[in-house]
């Protein structure tokens, strides 16, 4: 590789424990660099320059080579003292989130899965069926906490949680069982039922575990745990006046 200016470098712990994981990312940064280089969102997706192995002590190590980026979002939240984003950097970095969501789905017919777009160790081909168990537990949409086919709208939750993290400044979906005092999946369904509904029959339908969850007449089984439905409206806190009615 030549290349003059800075670069960063991601250094995988033992390429040999990494196996297929490490080698579908790379395979995934390929497959994006064959795609069409016109549209907008490529230059919001993070590139791989090269790749090389380098020797420990207990094997190889596989190097990526990236250009460098600024700050993640995460760290300016944190040097920031009321710790969300300001609506004018929030819609710049939307904007840019976006042009590289469609670049990856229309473009390179890629799922990212997971809310950071610049590591593709969990992104798949979007031209196939998917139902594997992925994104972090409080990011997860609820086809996948159903074991239903899933795809490209995943990306599009994952979104919507993560701008909620980053205005309001806190998780918009916990997951939080008071019974077992830690996450569980039918205490996240039953905050987005409280907060969006209960799920469409057809998404049930496809549901492997379903009948975990629901009733066979569709009712949700841990009533409890629902409470009172609480529009977004009221759980939102940021905005004020005009912005707060539109």
């Amino acid at each position: 590789m030549k290349h003059r200016g800075y670069v960063t470098l991601k250094i995988f712990i033992k390429s040999a424990s990494m196996g297929k994981h490490l080698d579908d990312e790379i395979q995934m940064y390929k497959r994006i660099e064959r795609c069409s280089r016109f549209h907008a969102g490529r230059n919001a997706v993070r590139r791989l320059l090269d790749s090389f192995d380098i020797d420990g002590p207990e094997g190889k190590h596989r190097c990526l080579v990236h250009p460098p980026l600024w700050e993640s979002v995460r760290t300016f939240l944190h040097r920031n003292p009321v710790r969300w984003l300001p609506v004018p950097v929030l819609s710049f970095v939307l904007k840019r989130v976006f042009l590289a969501l469609d670049y990856l789905h229309t473009e390179c017919q890629v799922i990212h899965t997971a809310p950071i777009l610049c590591d593709f160790g969990s992104a798949v081909p979007g031209d196939i069926e998917h139902s594997e168990d992925i994104q972090p537990d409080i990011y997860r949409a609820p086809e996948v906490i159903l074991e239903a086919p899933w795809g490209y709208k995943v990306d599009i939750w994952n979104v919507g949680c993560m701008i909620w993290d980053v205005f309001e400044g806190g998780s918009l979906f916990t997951g939080y069982d008071p019974e077992f005092q830690a996450y569980r999946s039918r205490a996240h369904l039953a905050e987005i039922i409280r907060l969006l509904g209960p799920p469409p029959p057809e998404l049930l339908a496809k549901g492997r575990l379903r009948h975990k969850f629901f009733s066979d007449d569709g009712d949700f089984l841990a009533q409890s745990l629902l409470g009172d439905r609480i529009p977004l409206e009221d759980r939102e806190t940021s905005f004020e006046g005009l912005d707060k009615t539109r």
